[in-house]
């Protein structure tokens, strides 16, 4: 890369920096983990491109850090390095003036970003290859990909002795701090349902606890009648919160379907009728062969059920 002064003459040349190549692989990062944002805060499953269990990974306690998800952090991180790259590269095509402070301000942002998801990728490897054992998580693997590789293509603008040197203090100490806030953020995870390698789940009903709204219990009735069915898993958060919306009157009537009735452990199978159903992820529904994925608001059900009944008559 080569930098030029207000006056358009060259200030200094310095290692090249594949702004391009850096632009595209932080905004693929920035794509996949917006992606998985909107599927955490509207609680939809995510679709998982091979057999492995992307849910069971990225719906458990290490999917945020202090309370805000995880994705939505990779993404404006992924977000800010595709901009500082991008804007790079179109002054690099332009050939537009730049003073050296500008260029190397530009470097060093672009090196601590990708400095910063490299390393979470790296600790997310780590648990992904201890916790989650014997889990295949394609989304995770994929942010790693990426984000290593966008660590690379950075490096490759630091290869002089002197520089190398410069940013080795402030790099250590920038991947210690964190990796030591995310052990801070996860240091009560617990996943039991990660780690069915480890030991067998036994299958526990969740008590729901709520008590049920007349509006709860008619539409549950419904439900019912329409020939509806919940379908879930005893282990996942999201199928109770969807019960506790009903309340335990309310559930008494609604026809649920327990996928797990055995207990969750290794190779463990889905009930036949959860199989026959095609679910991608829990909570689901099915209304007159349509299926819904996700938790469902009463608004939502209810409107399904009015098309149902349209569809009939």
């Amino acid at each position: 890369m080569r930098n030029y002064g207000m006056d358009g003459s060259l200030d200094r040349d310095v290692n090249p920096m594949p702004y391009g190549l850096i632009t595209v692989l932080a905004s693929a990062g920035a794509l996949e983990t917006a992606y998985l944002t909107v599927s955490k805060l509207l609680s939809a499953p995510v679709s998982c491109p091979t057999s492995g269990s992307c849910d069971t990974v990225l719906s458990s306690g290490y999917a945020s850090v202090f309370g805000v998800p995880l994705p939505l952090l990779g993404c404006l991180a992924y977000g800010a390095v595709a901009f500082i790259a991008g804007r790079q590269s179109m002054q690099e095509a332009t050939r537009s003036h730049q003073s050296l402070a500008d260029g190397d301000r530009a470097r060093y942002a672009v090196l601590a970003g990708s400095t910063a998801l490299a390393t979470t990728s790296g600790y997310l490897l780590y648990l992904l290859a201890t916790v989650f054992r014997g889990e295949t998580c394609v989304w995770c693997l994929t942010s790693a990909a990426l984000s290593l590789t966008t660590f690379a293509s950075a490096m490759r603008g630091f290869t002089m002795r002197r520089e190398l040197a410069d940013t080795a203090g402030p790099g250590s100490g920038l991947v210690a701090s964190i990796i030591l806030g995310l052990a801070l953020a996860w240091s009560n995870v617990e996943a039991p349902e990660a780690q069915a390698g480890n030991f067998e789940l036994q299958y526990m009903e969740p008590r729901v606890s709520e008590v049920s709204t007349p509006r709860s219990v008619e539409l549950a009735k419904r439900l019912k009648a329409a020939g509806a069915k919940m379908y879930g898993a005893f282990w996942c958060s999201h199928c109770f919160e969807q019960k506790q919306s009903f309340g335990k009157e309310a559930m008494a009537e609604l026809p649920y379907v327990e996928c797990y009735p055995d207990g969750y452990y290794k190779d463990v199978k889905l009930a036949k009728e959860c199989v026959d159903a095609n679910l991608t992820g829990f909570p689901a529904w099915i209304i007159n062969g349509k299926r819904l994925d996700g938790e469902q608001t009463f608004e939502k059900l209810e409107a399904e059920l009015a098309q149902a009944q349209t569809v009939v008559q």
